[in-house]
């Protein structure tokens, strides 16, 4: 019996506490798990507000680079769409495909440094601007490096440029050494390039863009990847993309203003695109002389005008490029020396400096210290050998005119450059020797074969050319001294299309080709867009055979296999 009655005493207290449990449940656990759930859908919300709002912030800095150019308006959408499709027909899971949207967005944001003088120029680029476009992929990988919270932003900025082949920029990766990410947009970015109308051209046809997707298949793009895309192009599944023209309107929210604020705001805040030096880096003359002239309003110092002797004769003798680097190697030795002071490019060969707050003798000193540090940069490039600093000084007080002192500086560079330069001089206000003072005629003359002499033939407009066509024939009636007048024709292989941008490609290599031949002279000029003209003096029909056959090798040797071939004539200018 007590045992019976035990386990009745046991079994009612274990209902007890069921019971209880229950009733504890219902007052304390379901009230918390439902607590829980409710928070962990405020976070899911909260995660999807983020998400949006940073797809806010992607597309707004998209938008603002899309903006410098009137015929890139969209083009960062269109291209992140045109990537997602292919991700998705990849089979790729949704988390990589929002990553590759945000990416592709975000691909072309290193132009945010590039001036606009240039992404909007509607004629070829110079070798130093086409660079500066090309820096974009490293521009944008720093810009996003440590910046966003996804990696492959950095990585598809800096490699969608990169070829299959490894013939791209910037690091010529290869293959796949290229992430996969960055293959795909370089596809769906050339593709949008030859779909849309551009300041220098129009938009190619279909069958056009079809024919370089598919030739390009291996050297410029992934094959399987411009596989895909081809064939999501022909099911017409791509139409709506290319039909885009205007976005819908995103909010400029705090958050994507305060980061448009920190990117835009390390380049065009700065005034990269319009106030910078395209080949310097240094403020331009506009910007930098503003800069100079308010800072001596307030402050005391010496203004510095300097010049880089011998720039013209590195040019004739070595080309524009070794020019440039001259230039470059000004910038440097200015930025390595650019405490308290102002610089800016004037233009040319030209330079001015307001070095803030300094004595005439610490004047002395950091001009010394520029001309030796220019020195040693230069002697490394055999090329940039020969230039040298000529610098005029002028000290100066807040209550100086801005011109007054200006002109003194100039004035002391002007005594520099008639004394043999590569040397410095101080304005002085009891003097006026700088114009009267008697200059040794056999000094000039060693001067001006310094500075004026060049090598090569002489390259000049065609206005010039047919000003100096009409002197040497005129020489050749008085003194029967021969000439002739070669045509160069680069021509196309009949019935083959061909870029705009190979013929240019070609014509420098001819013009590279036919400075190296003749002598200095010879004159040269470009005719037409396809054509040269060039002056041999003194040769016979031998002479000219022998020049032809040497630009020709020369040609090829520098543009392998070319679409185009020269073809020459010559005048006859006997008769």
């Amino acid at each position: 019996m007590r045992t019976k009655d035990t386990i009745i005493t046991y079994s009612i207290i274990l209902l007890v506490m069921l019971l209880t449990s229950a009733v504890l449940s219902l007052i304390i656990v379901r009230p918390y798990v439902r607590r829980q759930e409710q928070l962990s859908n405020e976070l899911e919300k909260k995660a999807n507000e983020n998400k949006h709002l940073s797809l806010q912030i992607v597309r707004s800095l998209a938008d603002t680079i899309d903006a410098k150019g009137i015929y890139t308006k969209n083009h960062s959408n269109r291209v992140s769409q045109y990537a997602v499709r292919i991700a998705e027909a990849l089979g790729w899971k949704e988390e990589r495909i929002n990553d590759l949207r945000y990416a592709a967005l975000l691909h072309d944001i290193g132009k945010i440094g590039v001036p606009d003088s240039i992404l909007t120029n509607p004629k070829k680029l110079t070798e130093v601007e086409y660079g500066i476009v090309k820096s974009h992929t490293d521009m944008g990988g720093d810009i996003l490096k440590s910046k966003i919270i996804l990696q492959i932003a950095e990585d598809v900025a800096r490699s969608h440029h990169e070829r299959y082949d490894g013939t791209g920029y910037p690091r010529g990766l290869k293959g796949t050494e290229i992430p996969e990410e960055a293959r795909i947009v370089s596809i769906a970015d050339a593709f949008d390039a030859m779909n849309s109308n551009r300041a220098y051209r129009k938009m190619y046809d279909p069958q056009y863009i079809h024919k370089e997707l598919t030739e390009g298949k291996g050297t410029q793009f992934d094959p399987h990847f411009t596989d895909v895309f081809i064939d999501l192009w022909d099911q017409g599944r791509l139409d709506d993309i290319a039909g885009i023209n205007s976005d819908e309107d995103f909010e400029n929210t705090e958050a994507s203003s305060a980061l448009l604020q920190e990117v835009v705001g390390k380049f065009v805040a700065q005034g990269m695109a319009e106030e910078i030096d395209i080949i310097t880096g240094l403020e331009s003359r506009s910007a930098g002389e503003l800069a100079i002239a308010e800072a001596m309003k307030v402050r005391s110092g010496c203004l510095v005008f300097l010049d880089v002797d011998n720039l013209k004769k590195i040019n004739d003798n070595y080309g524009h490029e070794a020019g440039d680097r001259a230039l470059r190697m000004m910038d440097d030795t200015l930025m390595d020396n650019s405490e308290n002071s102002i610089c800016c490019r004037l233009g040319g060969d030209e330079f001015l400096c307001f070095l803030e707050d300094v004595a005439q003798d610490e004047a002395s000193e950091r001009v010394q210290r520029i001309i030796s540090d220019f020195d040693g940069k230069k002697n490394a490039d055999a090329e940039t050998a020969m230039a040298t600093i000529s610098a005029g000084l002028a000290m100066c007080t807040p209550a100086d005119n801005y011109m007054k002192v200006y002109n003194r500086a100039d004035q002391a560079l002007y005594f520099v450059k008639q004394h043999g330069k590569n040397s410095y001089q101080f304005y002085s206000q009891d003097s006026e020797s700088f114009r009267t003072e008697t200059v040794d005629v056999n000094k000039i003359v060693s001067n001006i074969r310094t500075s004026g002499s060049y090598k090569g033939a002489l390259d000049v407009e065609y206005r010039h050319f047919a000003m100096l066509y009409e002197f040497i024939e005129n020489i050749k009636t008085r003194f029967s001294h021969p000439f002739r007048l070669i045509m160069v024709t680069l021509e196309a292989a009949e019935g083959e299309s061909y870029h705009l941008e190979e013929l240019e490609k070609s014509m420098y290599y001819m013009e590279q080709a036919i400075q190296q031949t003749i002598r200095n002279v010879d004159v040269i000029t470009r005719y037409s867009r396809q054509q040269f003209l060039i002056i041999l003096l003194g040769s016979s029909m031998e002479g000219v055979q022998i020049a032809v056959d040497r630009i020709t090798r020369g040609y090829y040797r520098m543009n392998g296999s070319s679409s185009f071939s020269p073809v020459f004539a010559v005048a006859e200018t006997d008769a």
